[in-house]
């Protein structure tokens, strides 16, 4: 004992581990209870470790904390990188495309969702606007298809797309799709045209200072407000300017990484749970990294998934005991314990002389060899 708690040997941890595992209250809960009436040096330890390899506590486990965000580089000019995305509103399908460096949304209705309905489209807004050296979109089927792959080859543009159940990778179509919804919803309730709302919002000044029109097109565009002609007039922001401004609007934004915290990177090769749609976590092994944050990984089943590292969990476990050969147990020797010299029992085989273990002699037979050549030597002493 020590105080109240009891002190538990090498050969019954193990059994301990099990039974404190028993109800999967966590590495918290299973820590308090075992603090509480057992003891054995490196319990924590070893308790930890037993539960962080539980499949049972790891495929109902929670999802993993958010990671800090991770800033795009700024684009150095208008439309050298943007986003898109689809939506339904109305009862109707839209797609949407927004400029990375003015914020500048077109919105287009599309009577098919199809790929080649979103290829037309692009190529639309592209032919006006010019091609962009990126286009950034989920992993939709519409854009995860070789007919938008040689689209994108044809026309000359990186294509990168996020990770599958993650749309905080394409962060800005899904913020401007909302923005979208919210103005046509609005605009819809009060009877007004919702693509002058939208023409309201091209031309509203952001937080740096200039509307999404004057950094694309370098000018303010008329509406139904009254201006004059003068600030009508074209008038080409400075690009360094601009850009130092977004950078220290993103950064005012980032009080999303008060709560966040960052996950350690996987290897290919590393065992991995992987968290599907029903919350369960299933056992799966990295294959692929396909940039900082996005893996692709295979099932046993060996089905492949592209996942966001927030999907993915770290795990080296314990096979279970079906799946564990039942090697012989180790006994551990105790010194306060007598040797055991007995001989291996070889049932059907005669053992070798080699093999044959010395075995001491018994403690009266040493007293008799000894008083036998005491009583040689006082012999030998009188004969001589």
């Amino acid at each position: 004992m020590k105080g109240q708690k009891i002190i538990v040997p090498k050969v019954l941890r193990e059994q301990m581990m099990e039974k404190i595992q028993h109800g999967h209250m966590g590495v918290e809960k299973c820590l308090k209870r075992a603090r509480d009436i057992l003891f054995w040096p490196g319990m924590s330890s070893d308790i930890t470790e037993i539960v962080l390899k539980c499949p049972i506590c790891l495929e109902r486990r929670n999802e993993n904390p958010k990671e800090p965000l991770l800033l795009r580089e700024v684009p150095q000019y208008p439309w050298q990188t943007v986003a898109t995305d689809l939506f339904s509103w109305n009862e109707q399908n839209f797609i949407v495309i927004v400029d990375y460096y003015s914020r500048y949304v077109e919105v287009e209705r599309l009577l098919s969702t199809k790929s080649h309905a979103v290829i037309s489209k692009l190529k639309s807004s592209f032919s006006r606007n010019g091609i962009p050296e990126k286009v950034i979109s989920d992993n939709g089927p519409q854009y995860a298809c070789d007919e938008f792959a040689a689209f994108a080859k044809q026309w000359d543009f990186i294509h990168e797309t996020s990770s599958p159940h993650y749309p905080q990778s394409n962060d800005l179509a899904e913020k401007t799709v909302q923005t979208v919804k919210r103005i046509s919803s609005k605009s819809k309730v009060d009877s007004h045209d919702p693509l002058l709302a939208l023409l309201e919002y091209r031309t509203t000044p952001l937080d740096i200072g200039f509307s999404p029109s004057q950094l694309l097109m370098g000018r303010k565009l008329r509406s139904l407000l009254p201006a004059s002609q003068e600030t009508l007039k074209p008038k080409t922001p400075n690009p360094l300017q601009v850009g130092e401004s977004i950078q220290q609007s993103r950064l005012r934004e980032k009080y999303y990484d008060r709560s966040a915290q960052p996950l350690k990177p996987l290897d290919i090769g590393d065992p991995v749970r992987l968290r599907q749609t029903t919350g369960l976590w299933e056992p799966a092994t990295v294959v692929q990294q396909n940039d900082d944050r996005s893996y692709t990984v295979m099932t046993p089943k060996q089905v492949k998934y592209r996942r966001n590292r927030r999907h993915l969990l770290a795990s080296p476990e314990v096979k279970p005991r079906s799946c564990v050969l039942d090697d012989p147990p180790t006994q551990e020797v105790d010194s306060a314990a007598p040797l055991d010299y007995a001989l291996p029992s070889n049932k059907g085989s005669k053992p070798s002389p080699d093999s044959l273990p010395i075995t001491p002699p018994s403690f009266p037979l040493l007293i008799l060899v000894v008083k036998t050549c005491h009583i040689s030597l006082v012999k030998a002493e009188w004969l001589n």
